[in-house]
């Protein structure tokens, strides 16, 4: 239903702006407006999400256990966790469906890296 909404032509794709938007319905509604203004500063690019990708990262989110702790494995060693390193971090993850694509995690990177310096 969420992606019908943001899917406005009918090509079975939506914006990485409006793939990050949909993310943030996942945060706690205190939060909410602290991550919008950051999407509102995103600028409009090319980059498309299918339909495919949108499901594969909700069903990617009931692994979200499991992500958490390679992430918090990963830095505890001091190893930094740049787009790419997370990119292929998730990739690893059991029973996902497929590995994000770059406009899913520049998304997951503009909108949660606070400070610029990875996640």
């Amino acid at each position: 239903y969420q992606f019908s909404l943001c899917d406005v032509d009918g090509a079975q794709t939506i914006s990485s702006k409006d793939f990050a938007r949909s993310i943030v319905t996942n945060v706690a509604p205190q939060q909410v407006s602290q991550y919008a203004a950051r999407i509102d500063k995103l600028p409009q690019n090319q980059e498309r999400v299918t339909l495919r990708q949108f499901v594969s990262f909700h069903q990617l989110l009931n692994q979200l256990e499991d992500i958490d702790l390679a992430v918090r494995l990963r830095t505890s060693v001091g190893g930094e966790l740049s787009r790419a390193a997370f990119h292929q971090l998730v990739g690893a993850v059991p029973e996902g469906d497929s590995p994000l694509v770059p406009a899913q995690v520049d998304a997951l990177f503009d909108v949660f890296d606070k400070d610029g310096d990875g996640l």
